[in-house]
C-alpha cells in the first residue's frame, strides 16, 4: 500500500525515453523546455529512459541550476530479439514511474515527452490517483506513405492511438506549432504553444552580427564559396537530395560558363552523413543523378559525418546559410524545425520553404523563401543568395538574429507556461 505523500507546488518533472542532458533535437527540446519552467520558478527534473555508461541508475545530476538529470534504463530490451524488443517496449515507463514512488514527494506535473502510449499508458491513472497532473509536450505527428506502411508498422500504429486517443485524456498538452494546438484545442484539452526555444544570450551588434573573421569567407562577390550547411538525418522529412542536386548544377553551370575555374560558387556542408553514407542516400533519389567520390568535389559537397553538437554551432557560426527543404504533409504541418531556430539564433539566415508555422516569421528580411521544392525554385532562391550585396545580407543576418531574440528565447515562454500549469490545477 502506498503511503501518502505531499504534492512539491515548486516541483515539475519531464520524462520520457530519451538522452539526456546528450542527444540531438528532442534533448535541446527538453533542454528549453525545462529552463522556461525553471525561469517560471520551479524545480525541474529530468527523468531521462536512456542510461549513459557513465552513469548510475537513478542518480541525480545537476545540468544547471535549478535543473538535474535522473537516468533510468527503460531501454533495457535493446539487445533482444526483435519481437522481445518490441514486446517489452510496451512497459516502458515502469522504471520511470518506481523512481518517482521512491522519492519523499510528488511533483506538481509530470511532463511526457515522446514515449506516447507505453508511457501513457503507465503514467495517466496512475498519476490521476496521486493528484499528479499529466501533461504531454507534442512535437510532431508521423504518418505512413500507405495504408500497407501504416499497419505494419507498430509504432506509427501506437503513436496514431497515442496522439488521437491517450493524449486527449491527459490534464493538458503543450503544442509546437499551431496544427497541434488547434487539433487539441478542438479536443477540448487545455493547450499552451511553444516552438522550440533556445537561451539566446543578449551580445551587441558588432559581436553578433560584424563581419566574419579572417578565418571565414565574407560574402562578397567573388571572394569565395557561399558557405551552406545542413544538419541532421533527412529520413523522409527533408528533401536534401534535392538541395544537393541544385547546388550540383549551379556549380557546374558556373565552371561550364567559365566564372571561376578555381573552386565552386557554393559549399555545402552536410552533418549527419558521412561520404559513403551521402553517395547511398543519393543513389535512391530518383531526381539526383550518378553520385561518387569526384561528384561531391566538383559540386561542391563537404561531408562531416556525425559530429558533436559543439562543432555543429560552430559549422553555423561560419556558414552563411543553414539550408533545408520540406514537402507539405502531415509531419511537415504538424512539426516545427528545430534547425530553423538554431540557424537564427546564431545570426545565420535559413534558405527554406514554408511549412509548419514558419509563414510567421520567415520572409525576405530574415532569410531566403523558397517557393516550392521544385530543383528549379531551390536553384533560384540560391542564385538570389549569390546575388546579395555584402551589406544587403548584413542586413538580413541581423533581422534573423533578432528574429530568434523575438520569439525563440526560452525566457519568452516561462509566464505562458506558469500560467498554464496553474490553470490545470
Amino acid at each position: 500500500m502506498n503511503h501518502p505523500k505531499p504534492i512539491a507546488n515548486d516541483w515539475i518533472a519531464y520524462v520520457g525515453p530519451i538522452d539526456f542532458p546528450e542527444g540531438g533535437a528532442a534533448t535541446r527540446r527538453v533542454l528549453g523546455m525545462s529552463q522556461s519552467l525553471r525561469d517560471a520558478g520551479y524545480r525541474v527534473t529530468v527523468v531521462s529512459g536512456y542510461l549513459s555508461a557513465n552513469r548510475a541508475e537513478g542518480e541525480s545530476v545537476a545540468v544547471e541550476p535549478g535543473i538535474e538529470s535522473v537516468q533510468v534504463n527503460e531501454r533495457s530490451a535493446e539487445h533482444l530479439p526483435k519481437w522481445l524488443r518490441f514486446a517489452r517496449y510496451f512497459t516502458m515507463g515502469r522504471r520511470s514511474r518506481s523512481w518517482f514512488e521512491q522519492q519523499s514527494e510528488w511533483p506538481k506535473a509530470i511532463i511526457i515527452y515522446s514515449g506516447y502510449s507505453p508511457y501513457l499508458l503507465s503514467f495517466t491513472r496512475w498519476a490521476k490517483k496521486r493528484g499528479i497532473k499529466i501533461i504531454f509536450d507534442a512535437v510532431e505527428w508521423y504518418a505512413a506513405e500507405s495504408w500497407l506502411g501504416f499497419i505494419t508498422s507498430p509504432y506509427l500504429m501506437n503513436t496514431e492511438f497515442a496522439m488521437r486517443y491517450l493524449i486527449p485524456k491527459t490534464d493538458g498538452v503543450i503544442c509546437i506549432s499551431r496544427a497541434l494546438q488547434d487539433y487539441y484545442d478542438g479536443k477540448k484539452v487545455p493547450t499552451v504553444r511553444v516552438p522550440p526555444t533556445l537561451s539566446i544570450l543578449p551580445k551587441s551588434t558588432t559581436e553578433t552580427l560584424g563581419p566574419f573573421d579572417s578565418d571565414n569567407v565574407a560574402l562578397v562577390k567573388g571572394d569565395g564559396p557561399i558557405r551552406l550547411v545542413y544538419a541532421g538525418t533527412p529520413g523522409k522529412k527533408d528533401r536534401l537530395d534535392k538541395i544537393a542536386t541544385a547546388v550540383k548544377q549551379l556549380n557546374s553551370q558556373q565552371i561550364s560558363d567559365g566564372l571561376d575555374k578555381r573552386q565552386p560558387a557554393l559549399e555545402l556542408h552536410v552533418v549527419g552523413m558521412n561520404e559513403v553514407e551521402f553517395i547511398n542516400y543519393m543513389g535512391q533519389s530518383p531526381e539526383s543523378g550518378v553520385w561518387d567520390q569526384q561528384t561531391l568535389t566538383t559540386a561542391g559537397l563537404v561531408c562531416h559525418g556525425q559530429i558533436p553538437h559543439a562543432d555543429v554551432t560552430k559549422l553555423l557560426e561560419q556558414a552563411h546559410y543553414t539550408i533545408f527543404i520540406r514537402e507539405i504533409n502531415r509531419v511537415s504541418t504538424f512539426g516545427f524545425p528545430t534547425k530553423y531556430v538554431e540557424s537564427v539564433a546564431f545570426g545565420c539566415p535559413v534558405i527554406t520553404n514554408i511549412t509548419s508555422d514558419l509563414g510567421q516569421f520567415h520572409h525576405a528580411k530574415t532569410s531566403i523563401v523558397i517557393p516550392s521544392t521544385e530543383v528549379a525554385d531551390i536553384e533560384g532562391s540560391l542564385m538570389h543568395a549569390m546575388s546579395l550585396s555584402e551589406s544587403q545580407y548584413y542586413a538580413q543576418r541581423e533581422q534573423a538574429y533578432l528574429l530568434a531574440s523575438k520569439y525563440f528565447d526560452v525566457a519568452h515562454y516561462a509566464k505562458p507556461l506558469k500560467q498554464f500549469i496553474q490553470r490545470l490545477s
